[in-house]
């Protein structure tokens, strides 16, 4: 990413991870993180120093316990809790499931999807990873 050259509607953009196991990191492990998948320049200007909006989806006990497989698909979701209780992730959580996208509710996630998309067009990505990586 830091040899591309993005819109500078992309400059600001959020960056959405998504994965099926979280391992035992810690806040400089993520804020270096972070720091790469925001890399490059936007319009020909480097990015802010500020890490922006990062949000982390991933699926809530109850959307686990309620999921086609049932609580048998958290088996393919390890997140011990003294991963996922952190409290410098809390803010950046946000659940899995939506009304808005139905024959996504009950699958358990097990895709890992790494992106940056324009808060004013959501459907447009300045980049996406598709991958089997987990955090």
């Amino acid at each position: 990413l830091a040899s591309e050259n993005f819109p500078q509607e992309f400059a600001d953009a959020p960056t959405v991870a998504q994965f099926s196991s979280l391992g035992s990191l810690n806040e400089k492990w993520l804020r270096s993180f972070r720091t790469s998948l925001r890399a490059g320049t936007f319009s020909g200007k480097k990015p802010k120093d500020d890490l922006g909006k990062f949000s982390i989806i991933w699926p809530t006990q109850t959307e686990v316990e309620n999921s086609l497989e049932g609580i048998l698909a958290g088996g393919s979701i390890p997140g011990p809790e003294k991963n996922v209780t952190k409290p410098f992730l809390q803010p950046m959580y946000h659940k899995w499931a939506t009304d808005k996208i139905h024959c996504r509710m009950r699958a358990a996630p097990h895709i890992k999807t790494f992106l940056r998309y324009s808060e004013k067009n959501p459907h447009k990505l300045a980049w996406m990873l598709l991958t089997s990586h987990n955090l």
